[in-house]
């Protein structure tokens, strides 16, 4: 047995057991069974990048290859991006508004101000570190700088570096897909080989 035959078979008892859990009234446990579809869908694209039907295994063996080939600048986005949410965080530690945001909610906002890019992180960031006092609202302006800074740092420098290093990934993975091809037929026989009979 390799690692993967093993995980494999477990999730498949689990999701058994979940399963015939999920069919009897009042169970309502569906974080499993949610787990073990996303892994079968994901084990089925790994899957169809053995076949040379229409290409497509040739089209998808350089996409799935570039995917391992970006850890260093993945690091650094998920450092950086951590790194604002603390900050952020700490700043929103000094509020006196009434219902102060959680370190979740701050989270969710940065998350949707650097990398979806709707309002409702700017909006999030507005009201991070209020304080209020006899006249009203005092707003922080420490929070805007800080709010530009991570927009220009992370969405336009980390994420266009991101989708650089990315773009080359994929490009040398594209140079040698009929070797890589070939090296995932040979490893998908070899797992069939040692799979239990």
């Amino acid at each position: 047995f390799n690692a993967g035959c093993i995980v494999s078979y477990a999730i498949l008892v689990f999701s058994s057991i979940e399963s015939m859990e999920l069919v009897q009234a009042g169970s309502a446990h569906p974080e499993l069974l949610c787990l073990v579809c996303s892994y079968r869908w994901a084990q089925l694209l790994v899957m169809l990048q053995i076949y040379r039907y229409r290409w497509i295994g040739y089209q998808l063996v350089p996409i799935i290859q570039a995917f391992f080939q970006i850890s260093g600048i993945l690091v650094i986005a998920v450092v950086a991006f951590f790194a604002f949410v603390h900050g952020f965080i700490a700043l929103d530690a000094a509020s006196t508004q009434e219902g102060a945001m959680s370190g979740w909610e701050i989270m969710v906002g940065t998350l949707r101000l650097f990398l979806l890019g709707d309002g409702t992180g700017v909006e999030m960031m507005s009201h991070l570190g209020t304080r209020f006092s006899g006249e009203g609202s005092i707003a922080q302006p420490f929070a805007m700088i800080l709010m530009l800074l991570g927009i220009f740092f992370f969405c336009i420098c980390i994420l266009n570096i991101f989708i650089a290093v990315h773009g080359d990934a994929y490009v040398n993975a594209k140079e040698r897909v009929v070797e890589d091809f070939y090296d995932a037929r040979t490893l998908a026989s070899l797992n069939s080989l040692l799979q239990a009979t």
